[in-house]
């Protein structure tokens, strides 16, 4: 297939070593992007071919499967350990919350912790991420983890060590002034602050992942040398700036039936590919922070949670599909006319499958409430603005959770979880690209109370937690103490 570069609205290619020198001095990424670009590279403008721009060319395997028979596939896949299983086989949905750094270290470290409580069980059990900006990035993470660790878990101290790099200061340097100088001049001359962004992710996530982070998107799920349907999909949510409507990268083909009034980027792609970093951060690009992602001149896209943040929506449209295709299954098999050996094992395998959401909220638990202060008219239209995409966003998992009901957990950072010389407080959990050790301290302590005092510990997330172990069948019990986890 041909090979595409979702381009950025401020450019491209690196320029010569005199813009290296004064432009990159800041934050010395240099090395960083040496590597990938094939060495020193010292040249006048472009066209010599050594360029930092993300093209890539589709995985050969990579011919997208339809959604529906993404999941008939799925189940078939473990048919098996679904009709072995002595209870309901537990298949879970992921939504997880848009807020920068945060949102993806929280969820990266509660998937890492459930997995590593279960042997890597519970991601062999999710179905599907649905995310909105940082919570599709900490998702995509590990779904890089998981094909590069070979289904084996991730330690979360391993997790916390990588969302320890400054992954800030690349965004910065174009930020400051670089990228606005050559976005209006035209000149297209060295990496923005988007491409610099995916480089940085990709390169710390290396040592772990063994580059997968760089490869094109789909070929996560479409590797010939890997079992198949043991890395969950992806559902990167992403909103497109032309029609104001929800645009979703995932590497199955989608059904305007099931996902009314939503883009699927993969069209536009039109067969074409991009670099998973690129795909999730597609997801990620808060308007100013990061530019548009600008795909074949015509279609700009910007940060998922400005239309929905907690990819709430998404999930819940996957879960009618996938209800409507296990409904659908039992009456077909269950004619006397299509009774084979195999489709009555696929009636049993279908009717012992039941659903679950999980729901990773990033903001603390009894945080409080903003209050608006000093309305007047002026900023009272863009107050309203941003509250109306909170509401959207509170609307959708509401939503999920009313359906749901005893079907649906949610999890979130607990409030005085830091505990230093004797006394609580809790670390302000940032929403940019660069997090505290404190702040994740906080994160982790919101999972394993290390070192809390059993006076203060709030034990909503450890019941959720051992509801989920048990659930998936697994009897371990959340332990108070730090012993590796």
């Amino acid at each position: 297939m041909d090979a595409v570069a979702l381009s950025h609205t401020s450019g491209g290619v690196y320029g010569n070593c005199f813009l290296h020198c004064v432009f990159f001095r800041i934050a010395d990424p240099w090395e960083v992007y040496k590597d990938q670009l094939g060495g020193d590279c010292y040249f006048i403008g472009g066209g010599n071919g050594c360029t930092g721009r993300q093209q890539v060319s589709r995985h050969s395997d990579a011919k997208l499967e339809k959604l529906d028979g993404y999941i008939y596939n799925w189940v078939a896949s473990r048919q098996n350990e679904i009709i072995n299983s002595e209870k309901p086989y537990p298949v879970f949905i992921v939504n997880t919350y848009g807020g920068g750094i945060r949102a993806a270290a929280w969820t990266s470290l509660v998937v890492s912790y459930l997995d590593s409580l279960t042997g890597g069980e519970f991601q062999r059990h999710v179905f599907a991420y649905s995310g909105a900006s940082g919570g599709t990035i900490g998702a995509s993470v590990m779904c890089a983890l998981r094909k590069a660790q070979k289904g084996k878990p991730i330690a979360p101290q391993q997790v916390m060590q990588f969302y320890k790099n400054d992954f800030l200061t690349p965004v910065l340097v174009g930020l400051i002034g670089r990228d606005v100088f050559f976005s209006t001049t035209g000149w297209d001359a060295i990496d923005d602050r988007a491409r610099l962004q995916d480089n940085i992710w990709e390169t710390h996530l290396s040592s772990l992942d063994s580059g997968i982070y760089a490869k094109e998107f789909c070929s996560l799920w479409y590797d010939a040398k890997y079992k198949k349907y043991d890395v969950p999909l992806l559902f990167s949510n992403t909103y497109h700036v032309e029609s104001g409507l929800k645009g979703i990268l995932a590497p199955v083909k989608l059904s305007p039936r099931h996902f009314p009034q939503a883009l699927d980027v993969n069209e536009k792609l039109a067969g074409s590919g991009v670099a998973l970093s690129t795909g999730s951060f597609l997801s990620a690009r808060f308007p100013y922070i990061s530019p548009a992602g600008k795909l074949d001149g015509t279609h700009h896209f910007l940060d998922g949670g400005l239309k929905e943040n907690s990819g709430a929506e998404t999930a819940l449209e996957l879960y009618s599909l996938f209800t409507e295709l296990i409904e659908h299954r039992e009456r077909k098999i269950g004619n006397k006319e299509e009774k084979s050996i195999k489709d009555s094992l696929l009636y049993i395998a279908y009717s012992k499958i039941h659903v679950y959401f999980l729901s990773l909220n990033n903001t603390g638990k009894n945080d409080p409430e903003a209050t608006t202060k000093n309305l007047v008219e002026f900023t009272a239209p863009v107050t309203a603005l941003y509250n109306n995409w909170v509401g959207n966003t509170l609307k959708a998992d509401s939503v999920l959770k009313t359906q749901m009901k005893g079907d649906y957990f949610q999890l979130r950072p607990l409030k005085e979880m830091v505990w230093h010389e004797g006394e609580a407080f809790s670390p302000v959990l940032p929403l940019g690209w660069q997090i505290s050790d404190f702040a994740l301290q906080r994160l982790h302590e919101s999972l394993t109370y290390c070192n809390i005092p059993e006076s203060k510990r709030d034990v909503s997330n450890p019941e959720k937690i051992n509801q989920i172990l048990k659930i998936i069948g697994n009897d371990f019990r959340v332990s108070h103490s730090c012993g590796g986890n």
